[in-house]
Parts: structure tokens; C-alpha cells; sequence
């Protein structure tokens, strides 16, 4: 095998010029999702004063800010958002075209939000930071949602974590 020549002065500049220009890129393309992830959650914090359906406009929010993948900060602040929408309905909400609790549970939109929880709790490749973890199993509790089988990945995932 030859080796390779190393890079001269001119072809140096090249590289760190289109390393620059990509740069750039992806930082636009961050704020553009920053502003509107931020646009999306005050659309989910307002959803039980504007919406006719709250609850499935949180779930909808999700799944729009879920495109390009799991982000372990979109799902802590999505299911904080649910969580409070469900305080928001009240002990005994009239349910007219949005989910009570149990069909919540088997929707598909909300099967997104646990399919997303396991996904990133059964990979190691996957970033989900501690604190986020805690805040989505907090909000879960909050919500009432009881799935002995993400139990005991959670404390996998916590066993392999220490």
C-alpha cells in the first residue's frame, strides 16, 4: 500500500474552509429546531386553554418534535406538558373527542412516547442523561402509567448506568 502524501498548505485551507461552511450549517439547522421545539412546547403548555383536544395536541406536538429522532430533552419536557394537561381535566374530565386515561394508554400516540422511553433505555448507544430520566419517570408516575415491563428495563438501564 502507498502512503499517503500529506496534505499540502493549499489543500489544508480547503478542508478546514468546507469544515467551517458544514459547521455553520448544522448550527442554523440546531436554532432552527431550538425556536421551533420552543414554539411547539408553548403550544403544549397552553393546549388545555386553546384546544378542544389537549391531551392528543401534547401527544401530536411529540411526535412532530420526534422526526428527526429520540431526543431525550423534547420527551422529559413533552411528558411534563401531558402531565400537566391531565391536572388541568380535573378528577372527573368530560371526555368528548380527546383520550380519557385508559384510551390514552393504548393509543398510538402515546405508544410513540413508550416505544421512544424503551428504545432509549435498552440501547447504551442512546443519550438519555440522568436527569432527564428522572423527570420522564416522574411525569409517567404522574400521568398514572403503569407498564411492569418498563420497569424492569428502567432498572436495567440504572444497573448498567452504575
Amino acid at each position: 500500500m502507498a502512503a499517503r502524501k500529506p496534505f499540502d498548505k493549499f489543500e489544508r485551507e480547503q478542508r478546514y474552509e468546507l469544515f467551517i461552511t458544514k459547521m455553520l450549517q448544522l448550527q442554523k439547522s440546531e436554532r432552527r429546531f431550538d425556536a421551533k421545539a420552543q414554539k411547539a412546547y408553548k403550544r403544549m403548555q397552553f393546549s388545555p386553554l386553546i384546544s378542544q383536544t389537549p391531551i392528543k395536541s401534547v401527544l401530536s406536538e411529540y411526535n412532530k418534535l420526534t422526526v428527526r429522532g429520540f431526543d431525550c430533552d423534547v420527551l422529559a419536557n413533552s411528558l411534563k406538558y401531558l402531565s400537566q394537561t391531565i391536572q388541568a381535566k380535573g378528577n372527573c374530565p368530560k371526555v368528548y373527542a380527546d383520550y380519557s386515561l385508559p384510551e390514552m394508554d393504548i393509543s398510538w400516540r402515546f405508544d410513540k412516547v413508550s416505544s421512544d422511553v424503551k428504545f432509549a433505555l435498552q440501547n447504551d448507544t442512546q443519550f438519555f442523561s440522568a436527569t432527564n430520566m428522572a423527570l420522564s419517570s416522574r411525569h409517567l408516575g404522574d400521568i398514572g402509567y403503569k407498564n411492569t415491563e418498563m420497569i424492569s428495563i428502567w432498572f436495567d438501564k440504572l444497573d448498567r448506568m452504575l
